[in-house]
C-alpha cells in the first residue's frame, strides 16, 4: 500500500455522487473502510496528507489526531 520510504502518502477519501433523497442520511461519519485505509496509512509514520471529496461536512472520527496529518 505504502513504503515506509515514501516522502508522502496522499489519501482522497469522499462519498459517491448523489441528489435528493439518495443523498439522505442519518450519519455524517465516512464509511468505515475509507477510515480503516487513512488509519492504516498513517500507521506506516509517512506523512500524510488527506483530501475529502464531499458535499457536506462529514465526521473524521480522531483522523485529525493522527500524528503526521495535514487536511487541505
Amino acid at each position: 500500500m505504502v513504503q515506509e520510504s515514501a516522502d508522502l502518502a496522499v489519501v482522497v477519501l469522499g462519498e459517491e455522487s448523489y441528489t435528493e433523497k439518495l443523498g439522505d442520511i442519518d450519519d455524517l461519519s465516512l464509511q468505515a473502510g475509507q477510515l480503516k485505509l487513512a488509519r492504516a496509512v498513517a500507521a506506516t509514520g509517512v506523512p500524510l496528507v488527506l483530501v475529502l471529496i464531499s458535499g457536506r461536512p462529514r465526521v473524521l472520527h480522531g483522523l485529525t489526531k493522527v500524528k503526521y496529518y495535514s487536511c487541505l
